[in-house]
């Protein structure tokens, strides 16, 4: 145990190292924002940007979404590693209305004309983002319904084919996959899928025999 006058002086070292109540802790604001925006998020093998989200989110939940800014200020529970950062957005409707009296619904209801989805980074040991506020939940939980639907529609390619403007073997040739290539299907006829490439404008027609589901990998 400390003698009386060492615990005396180890306190008074130790409230002179301590900021004093109220003391503003600075943090590199546009850092922070930047590593939220190219944090990666990942569900079942699709990856986004947290930026990336964030923005799809706005899209897929409300009318004619514009983002205003991105904003950061330090975290109320320990502002020294923690940032909060909120990406604010204006609406005009909302596009996705959820059922039941939820607190979730109301939210989605009040975001017009504005809302702010709001991030926390977390530096204290591991570099973390994760869900501040209901919105950045529903955006999570978005994002995930999002890759669902998407994975449920994908298909990939067996062998090297041909891409056709129509369900025919003899319809023009739009392209050359090889095979694995992953596809998103969008119409079905009797033995043939019309398939869009990702991130592309490409579609065409593809014998269904040729084309094997990625959902069920």
């Amino acid at each position: 145990m400390l003698p009386a006058r060492d615990l005396g002086l180890f306190l008074c070292a130790a409230l002179t190292l301590a900021p004093s109540p109220g003391q503003r802790i600075q943090r590199n604001s546009a850092l922070d924002i930047s590593r939220v925006k190219a944090a990666q998020c990942e569900y079942r093998g699709i990856t986004a940007s947290f930026e990336e989200l964030t923005r799809a989110y706005a899209i897929e939940v409300y009318r004619e979404p514009a983002l205003v800014r991105w904003e950061s200020r330090p975290g109320p529970h320990d502002p020294e590693h923690e940032a909060l950062v909120t990406a604010i957005f204006t609406a005009k409707a909302l596009k996705q209305s959820l059922p039941g009296d939820t607190p979730l619904a109301q939210a989605r209801e009040d975001a017009v004309p504005a809302f702010g989805v709001t991030w926390i980074l977390s530096e204290l040991g591991t570099v973390r983002i994760a869900a501040q506020d209901e919105y950045a939940q529903d955006a999570l939980a978005t994002f995930r319904q999002t890759v669902n639907s998407l994975l449920a529609q994908m298909v990939y390619s067996l062998e090297t084919t041909q891409l056709r403007a129509a369900p025919a073997p003899d319809q023009q040739v739009v392209a050359t996959l090889e095979p694995g290539t992953a596809l998103v299907q969008e119409e079905q006829r009797p033995g043939w899928v019309k398939v869009r490439v990702p991130a592309t404008t490409t579609t065409g027609w593809l014998p269904q025999d040729q084309l094997r589901a990625l959902s069920h990998e």
